[in-house]
């Protein structure tokens, strides 16, 4: 097969089908296997899950608009309140 009917057999781009064929020669089979795209570094560290915790132990009721700002005075970022309330639910508070 000559490369134009190869990329359309695999459907891709051509810079796709030169990545994928230079990873098989660098690294093998090995080089095809499925990865996960890098994306942005996740904005909710430990350290913030931590801090959660220890708001949530005090007597008293919190909303994830209210964990919103003490997470940004204390974190210096700024976290929709929902997805504050995203991670709240895979901690299982909500």
């Amino acid at each position: 097969m000559d490369r134009p009917k190869d990329r359309q057999h695999f459907y891709k781009d051509r810079t796709t089908v030169y990545l994928v064929l230079r990873r098989f020669l660098r690294e093998g089979l090995r080089g095809l296997a499925y990865r996960k795209p890098p994306g942005a570094p996740r904005k909710f560290t430990p350290e913030m899950a931590a801090f959660v915790e220890e708001r949530l132990a005090e007597d008293r009721v919190w909303t994830a608009p209210q964990l919103a700002e003490p997470l940004a005075e204390r974190f210096g970022v700024r976290l929709a309140p929902k997805v504050v309330a995203r991670h709240l639910r895979a901690m299982g508070y909500v």
